[in-house]
């Protein structure tokens, strides 16, 4: 069938088409896990979908269209039965970092920016706010979903909807302890994780794996000296604010190389849980207690083994 006659998949399609898209997500590279081709698409499809279209400039909205289709037909037979032995991701730090940035920015572009007034029930996120109560739909759910997954996190099922409870205590104040039981957990650096991993980079699931030299076995990421300036594609960490601990983490998109201010997209920020584009100040993080993160590009960058993939 030529992909323009294929059915518009998304969560909650079900049938031999989404068979069929699983059984072709399973012949690709991936840092997820593998798909069971039982036809329902639900947030482990999605989250393939999602690496997938990042991967090949294609909008990450992890919705199976006529471009996606198209895209993934034609990669599948361009290289074979051989592709799943494939690496696929930046072929250096240089445009690894940029693709960080990318996708970070694309996130914004497309998933933040929320307004109650123009955005409820779109795919805009606000992880905290009820898109629909009589599904109790998350607003932007499903992305985060993805995100999620992408990530490795297993709470991404609970991201589609939320409870009466849980949205209730976002109302009021609360602990990180009871978020963590009755809902999601803080998702920044789940975030930062996501944009990484959808670059390409082979990382491990979430949580961040560094320490202050990046020496230790099983690191991904080191923790920059205060002597070192940040730079575009790393993960800033803004610790604690007020004598309030946020331990709240953010990707750098732009650090441009006179001053000390850089522009960056913040997952889980704002009022309601959302996508943001911020800057900071280098001392205003290290005023913090926080720091930065920096990628052990030797560790994850992948290598290409197969040639024009």
């Amino acid at each position: 069938m030529a992909p323009g006659l294929k059915p518009l998949l998304k969560i909650g399609s079900f049938g031999p088409a989404v068979r069929e898209l699983q059984s072709l997500l399973n012949q690709l590279p991936t840092s997820l896990a593998r798909l069971t081709e039982d036809g329902q698409f639900g947030s482990k499809t999605r989250g393939r979908v999602v690496e997938y279209q990042g991967s090949h400039n294609l909008v990450p909205d992890g919705v199976v269209g006529p471009f996606t289709w198209e895209s993934l037909l034609s990669f599948v037979n361009q290289h074979g039965p051989g592709l799943v032995e494939a690496v696929i991701g930046p072929e250096d730090e240089s445009k690894a970092r940029e693709t960080i940035a990318t996708v970070a920015r694309q996130q914004y572009e497309t998933f933040g920016g929320f307004d109650p007034a123009v955005h409820m029930g779109s795919v805009k996120i606000a992880g905290s706010l009820c898109a629909n109560p009589a599904t109790r739909a998350r607003q932007g759910g499903a992305q985060l979903a993805a995100i999620f997954s992408v990530a490795g996190v297993t709470s991404a099922s609970k991201c589609p909807f939320i409870t009466v409870e849980a949205e209730k205590m976002y109302q009021r104040n609360h602990s990180a302890e009871e978020r963590n039981k009755i809902d999601i957990p803080s998702w920044c650096g789940i975030f930062a994780l996501y944009c990484c991993k959808m670059a390409g980079l082979r990382l491990s699931p979430w949580p961040l794996r560094y320490s202050l030299m990046g020496t230790k076995p099983g690191d991904e990421f080191r923790l920059l000296t205060v002597g070192e300036k940040p730079m575009k594609g790393d993960i800033g960490i803004k610790l604690v604010v007020n004598g309030k601990k946020l331990n709240h983490h953010f990707v750098i998109v732009d650090a441009p190389e006179t001053g000390s201010s850089f522009s960056t997209v913040d997952g889980n920020a704002g009022m309601r849980q959302e996508i943001v584009a911020r800057s900071y100040t280098q001392s205003e993080i290290y005023k913090s207690n926080g720091g930065f993160l920096r990628v052990l590009w030797d560790r994850v960058l992948p290598r290409a083994t197969s040639p024009g993939i």
